[in-house]
Formats: structure tokens, C-alpha cells, sequence
């Protein structure tokens, strides 16, 4: 073979291996990168206080569990989320914000937060549960299970 022909050869490879890269860079920058995680917190239950007749010093109240479920865009383009919430342990009972006109745009480096009151839950919260988020392609995306929670010091 001649020197030409090799060199054709070896042009024609670093040609389709450029190619190759390039399709691969741009299919991975399209694919959906959305990250789901679960935040807790923790504050002294707002009720009115509690009078003990001829207690020196009134029991303390319980402290109401609270979770934030977090869908953050590590992607580089906007994704749009219809549905952020939370699902028990056992797949059973869960607390979501499903609403036609609740679609959401994150843009790249972006989050959007749902705040989930164990008051208004309807399950047991701090038993563990999971947090989603339903993308608009269809496709969900779900948290670690998290749980169980007891409130700070106990």
C-alpha cells in the first residue's frame, strides 16, 4: 500500500472519530438531568399556649415536622416539572401539587421547591417517605427514601 493511501485511511478515521464525538457532546447535552432530594426541618407547633394549673413551667409543645422536596436542573437546558410531592414508604398515601396550570420551567442550575407540612400530609411523615417530580415528558424522577425523622435532640 502506499504512503497516500494510508494517510487517506488515517484522514478518514480522525474525520468519523471527530463526527462520532461531536453527536455524542450534543446527545449528552440534551438528555434531562433532573435531581430530586428531600430537606427536613423542624419548628415548636405554632397552637396557642398551654396554661397547667400549678405548673411552674408549662410542657413543651411537640415540633411539627416539615419536608421541602427539592427538583434541581443539573442539565443544560430548561426542563419543565408538572408535578412535585411526597409518597409514603409504602406506596400507599402521598401529598403531591398536581394542578393543570402548576407546570414549572427550571432553567439550568435552577430548583423548584415543594414545602410538605406533616399537618396536611395525610400519612405519616416521619415514618419515611419518598419525594418525585413528574417531568412534562412523562418521565418521573424520584428521591432517595428518607426516614425515619424524630425531631432534633430526642
Amino acid at each position: 500500500m502506499s504512503f497516500e493511501a494510508v494517510a487517506g485511511f488515517a484522514a478518514a478515521g480522525v474525520g468519523l472519530a471527530g463526527i462520532a464525538v461531536t453527536l455524542y457532546v450534543r446527545w449528552s447535552s440534551r438528555k434531562v438531568r433532573v435531581h430530586v432530594e428531600v430537606r427536613e426541618a423542624w419548628f415548636p407547633d405554632p397552637g396557642p399556649p398551654i396554661e397547667w394549673a400549678g405548673s411552674p413551667e408549662p410542657p413543651r409543645r411537640p415540633d411539627v415536622f416539615e419536608a421541602t422536596v427539592v427538583a434541581i436542573n443539573r442539565g443544560e437546558r430548561s426542563v419543565y416539572v408538572e408535578v412535585l410531592g411526597a409518597i409514603s414508604t409504602t406506596g400507599d398515601v402521598g401529598f403531591e401539587d398536581r394542578c393543570e396550570l402548576n407546570v414549572r420551567e427550571i432553567r439550568p442550575g435552577e430548583h423548584t421547591a415543594l414545602v410538605v407540612d406533616e399537618r396536611m400530609a395525610g400519612f405519616d411523615m416521619r415514618a419515611g417517605f419518598r419525594g418525585y417530580a413528574e417531568l412534562a415528558t412523562g418521565e418521573t424522577v424520584w428521591s432517595e427514601s428518607v426516614g425515619p425523622f424524630a425531631p432534633p435532640g430526642q
